[in-house]
């Protein structure tokens, strides 16, 4: 697998476009159909820590902040806790997911050690970090679960799952951390970290520490966190570096269809020229309907034009799981084919059945 490869595949459709400033300092910037896939990878990221969770976990977003704004790493957070807990009435476990652009209150050698390669040193980063507050002598097993939990989250998006692994797990004290590594050929990576800890006060008064005791049954004690970070950036190209497929005798991006930029494409293909435009605006009408039922579509003035087979290869290129193909038939019956990329089968769906049948394959994992 070549980095430089899969750069440049992702330069040619607008996933990530390599910058270079004034120092000579080079980076990426994500193009637009990298900011689909980043807010995908967000989204599952939102779905897996705060809504498909047995815990009450509650979000918020963290504006830059100066370095000294911020004495400790709770004092970003201590409204919302304060907020979260009485709303969950003191009683533990409960959590924030914290979305910021802003961690110099937070170690930056914890978070991520020595990267192999330069792509994963993004200077701009957005992290997301979740934290659950659970009762001490839960915390160990809540760590242990969520390292598991947190691995099989990558996994479940990948199409090598055997890439993702955990670290040594490094104990100091009450402190136990744990990264997530993805086995690249150019080295290993660290994608996520996992930490637990008790909090950390900073310069709070006894007083104020005694008002942040939450109920574990009939006792107040003071929580510790299990927290959970991650760069959204450096997880989108994660993504993108697993899913390029070197090996196939086409160029092919495997991203998994809930974390694909565009969820359908369109071929046509034409044996008489006079239908052309008709076919067209049968192609117009599907391509919108799936975009009202929240799937995005690559619907392009060069439909006509281009061969089928061109086409095929770009939407694969691009990561483009399901690619409709209307023929000169299908103003006489009604269907289309589906092509799977990942198969590279075709079945025949009727047209009034694709938002319906689409939006179904998309639910699935």
């Amino acid at each position: 697998m070549s980095l430089k490869k899969i750069l440049q595949l992702c330069e040619k459709h607008g996933f990530v476009k390599p910058v270079r400033s004034a120092s000579g300092a080079s980076g990426l910037q994500f193009g637009p159909i990298g900011e689909f896939l980043v807010n995908n990878v967000r989204q599952e990221w939102l779905y897996s820590n705060v809504v498909n969770r047995d815990e009450n976990v509650y979000p918020i977003h963290s504006c830059l902040a100066t370095p000294d704004q911020s004495t400790n790493e709770f004092d970003k957070i201590y409204e919302t806790y304060d907020y979260v807990r009485d709303l969950c009435s003191g009683v533990l476990p409960f959590g924030i997911a914290q979305t910021t652009n802003n961690l110099n209150f937070i170690s930056r050698s914890r978070l991520y050690p020595e990267q192999p390669h330069e792509v994963f040193k993004p200077n701009h980063q957005t992290y997301l970090r979740s934290l659950l507050f659970v009762a001490p002598n839960e915390g160990r097993q809540t760590f242990y679960t969520w390292q598991q939990k947190r691995k099989m989250w990558w996994r479940k998006f990948s199409s090598h799952p055997g890439r993702f692994s955990l670290s040594d797990i490094k104990e100091s004290g009450n402190d136990l951390l744990v990264n997530i590594l993805a086995e690249f050929d150019w080295g290993s990576t660290t994608i996520e970290t996992i930490h637990l800890s008790p909090l950390n006060f900073g310069n709070m008064s006894q007083e104020q520490i005694e008002m942040l005791k939450a109920k574990d049954g009939r006792k107040q004690v003071l929580p510790i966190s299990v927290e959970c970070i991650l760069s959204l950036e450096i997880a989108s190209l994660v993504f993108l570096c697993d899913a390029y497929s070197p090996n196939s005798k086409r160029q092919l991006l495997r991203l998994h269809r809930r974390l694909s930029p565009i969820k359908a494409g369109f071929v046509i293909n034409l044996t008489d020229l006079t239908v052309a435009d008709r076919l067209l605006d049968v192609a117009k009408h599907l391509s919108r309907s799936l975009r009202q039922n929240g799937l995005s579509t690559l619907f392009l003035p060069d439909i006509l034009k281009k061969s089928h087979d061109s086409q095929l290869v770009r939407n694969d290129e691009m990561g483009i799981p399901f690619t409709i193909v209307l023929s000169d038939s299908t103003l006489n019956d009604g269907i289309i084919w589906l092509y799977s990329r990942e198969t590279t089968l075709k079945e025949q769906v009727h047209i009034s059945k694709v938002p319906e049948y689409m939006t179904l394959l998309m639910k699935n994992y």
